[in-house]
């Protein structure tokens, strides 16, 4: 028997959430309205600006369209529960998934490599 892994790490993943997409999978998840109403507010309505210590200067604040807040308790339940629907593109196979990271993993005979490589093509293809 043969093992073989993918590792994915999501560059960037949790600046990328999109809030609506999150709300709605929220929402098929059964969250109740309040839970939903308090999570987009939490989303919505943030800004930011980079402060240049060197130069002393401060950028203007920019808006944040995407995303959700790093470094916070939330904020990796949060990105788990946005790519919950893996569970359907990761049928064949066993996984451990957190945060941004994902591993795949196969057990086949080593006749079934071939299988395999076509599989893990055609399910990194259709990742949402």
């Amino acid at each position: 028997m043969v093992t073989v892994s993918v590792f994915f790490d999501f560059s960037k993943a949790f600046d990328r959430v999109d809030h609506l997409m999150l709300i709605t999978k929220l929402k098929n998840l059964n969250s109740s309205d309040s839970v939903l109403h308090w999570i987009y507010s939490y989303l919505t309505c943030r800004s930011q600006a980079v402060n240049d210590s060197v130069a002393d200067t401060v950028s203007p604040l920019s808006l944040i369209r995407t995303g959700i807040p790093q470094g916070s308790v939330l904020g990796p339940l949060l990105f788990t529960l946005y790519l919950s629907d893996f569970q359907y593109v990761l049928k064949n196979c066993k996984y451990n998934f957190y945060a941004d990271d994902l591993q795949a993993y196969f057990h086949c005979k080593s006749k079934e490599l071939t299988d395999i490589e076509s599989y893990l093509e055609s399910m990194m293809i259709s990742m949402p």
